[in-house]
């Protein structure tokens, strides 16, 4: 019962982020829900407008968070993700070169979080409550490493 609650939360997340965002441009962005933990530890992909999250993994990994905190993340993720459909990839260099992925994913990491800190509380209006505080590891982790590039 507690996952079904997670998986509708995600899904309003999604598509609330898309209908307010920037991706008009775009002409279909989908979600794709999955039950699955990875061996790979990945929260969430995005690649030719799907947006995959792996919502078993997030539970998984954050099972000792907050309702609010877990919510938190969800958020952070999805809005992740959608930011990756707004950036240019290379993909064979994504996959090729650590630098360069690292890159991408510290950069996305910032337009997700600036979205979330600037549209807050229109996002906690639409969508219900979450936590802000799972968000200082990650924000740190990318300035940290945006700062060295």
């Amino acid at each position: 019962m507690l996952y079904l609650k997670y998986e509708e939360f995600t899904k309003s997340v999604f598509k609330f982020i898309v209908k307010s965002g920037n991706y008009n441009k775009l002409k279909y962005i989908r979600l794709k829900i999955h039950k699955e933990i990875r061996q790979d530890d990945t929260h969430g992909m995005a690649y030719r407008c799907t947006v995959r999250i792996f919502l078993d993994q997030i539970l998984f990994n954050k099972r000792d968070y907050s309702e609010y905190d877990i919510k938190g993340y969800i958020v952070f993720v999805v809005a992740h993700e959608l930011s990756h459909l707004l950036q240019s990839i290379d993909i064979k260099r994504y996959h090729s070169e650590k630098k360069y992925r690292n890159f991408i994913e510290a950069s996305a990491d910032i337009v997700a979080l600036e979205y979330i800190k600037e549209y807050y509380d229109i996002l906690k209006e639409n969508i219900g409550y979450f936590s802000l505080d799972v968000l200082m590891e990650p924000e740190r982790n990318a300035r940290e490493y945006l700062n060295k590039v």
